[in-house]
């Protein structure tokens, strides 16, 4: 189970990987992906060792984001 904080830093780490992306996947099924200048790219992170994100996973990541900004 992913702690807040580490929800936060994973997003961030996304976020930040390299210039040009304006989209994260968060997909059950699916390794965390990012869009790159209109291309989506399968992202593995050493600190979150995940080839497939699971179900729970994903809603764990979607209810954390809603929670902190519900406007999305």
């Amino acid at each position: 189970m992913l702690t807040a904080i580490e929800i936060h830093h994973l997003i961030q780490k996304l976020a930040n990987l390299e210039n040009g992306i304006s989209d994260i996947f968060i997909l059950s099924g699916y390794p965390f992906q990012v869009m790159v200048y209109g291309r989506v790219k399968s992202v593995y992170l050493e600190e979150f060792p995940v080839e497939k994100l699971t179900p729970f996973q994903s809603e764990q990541i979607a209810f954390y984001l809603l929670r902190e900004h519900p406007y999305l």
